[in-house]
């Protein structure tokens, strides 16, 4: 399963990377992520990394494919949570210093409790929305909601639901 998850990760990076023409604006993020599971208190902090480029812009909105990798640890058990997934974002009020975006992905949601050597990879469909606050051309920060369902054993179980607050770098493309 491990030769899986690279691959899909691999995939994700490569048709960001692929996608996006020479000049195009491409970004990086970091954030700290609080995670629920089933709309319960969120006692699970980590990390993710979003990468992403531009793929069409307007004078208003702009559509990108992005890969989002994370690692929550839950606090009340010892579980963690690996995930890797990807799909398409689309700006709002691109030029304007609030910038709303909405975004569909899949992935896949890694998880393991070693106290009782249990984990899987459960694939996962979902979306979010967020705001991202330019500061400067190249600097910003957001916050941001995804909501995932995750396929496990044969059957949709549940969801899992994430805050993440962070800052962006962003280069290339110019206004």
């Amino acid at each position: 399963m491990k030769k899986l998850a690279g691959l899909i990760v691999g995939a994700m990076a490569l048709l960001v990377v692929s996608a996006a023409p020479a000049r195009a604006q491409v970004w990086a993020s970091a954030a700290f992520t609080l995670q629920e599971w089933n709309s319960d208190p969120a006692d699970s902090m980590g990390f993710a990394l979003d990468f992403g480029g531009v793929i069409h812009k307007t004078s208003k909105t702009a559509g990108a494919l992005y890969v989002d990798f994370s690692y929550n640890s839950f606090q009340d058990f010892d579980e963690n949570d690996l995930g890797f997934v990807g799909g398409f974002r689309e700006f709002f009020m691109v030029h304007k210093r609030v910038m709303p975006y909405v975004h569909v992905s899949t992935g896949l949601m890694r998880w393991s409790v070693p106290d009782f050597d249990i984990s899987s990879n459960d694939w996962t469909i979902g979306f979010g929305a967020g705001v991202q606050f330019p500061i400067t051309d190249m600097f910003g920060v957001k916050v941001q909601y995804d909501w995932w369902k995750p396929w496990e054993d044969g059957d949709w179980n549940g969801h899992i639901g994430r805050w993440s607050f962070g800052g962006t770098y962003t280069w290339g493309g110019g206004k």
